[in-house]
């Protein structure tokens, strides 16, 4: 199991237990991929917008992109790659399109509902502590 999978679960779940009032849908990836071709092998895919397409009864239609970090004091952006940060920055300077991170904080045990917008307003920080993304926590 990939290290994010786990944080992906738990997502997932949450969803779940929406029923039909929302709605998740898992965009195959390059990991995916290598699993339905077979361990090791050679495949090459364009980089995805997120990992969801998601449509929330509060939040409507969405990406949505789930991250997991260990650190105790905050969000190091670092862990979104660049094709990540370029597809958020599409999607929220299209017409109405929007684009959230869902990050789990492991040592808060708390999850946060981040537009990307936050992220990217960020031009010269490298991370956000949990303390600013506090009026992003997401009690699911």
């Amino acid at each position: 199991m990939k290290k994010g999978a786990q944080y992906e679960l738990l997502f997932e779940a949450y969803f779940k237990g929406l029923g039909k009032a929302g709605y998740l849908y898992r965009i195959a990836d390059l990991s995916d991929l290598r699993g339905i071709s077979g361990k090791g092998s050679q495949v090459k895919a364009n980089p995805v917008p997120a990992d969801y397409l998601v449509i929330h009864p509060h939040n409507g239609f969405h990406y949505a992109e789930v991250k997991g970090t260990e650190n105790a004091t905050s969000f190091s952006f670092s862990l979104i790659r660049p094709s990540q940060m370029n597809h958020a920055r599409r999607a929220t300077t299209a017409r109405k399109g929007s684009y959230w991170f869902y990050i789990f904080s492991t040592s808060l045990i708390q999850w946060y509902r981040v537009p990307a917008e936050v992220i990217l307003s960020e031009t010269t920080k490298k991370s956000l502590t949990w303390a600013e993304l506090s009026p992003c926590i997401w009690n699911m």
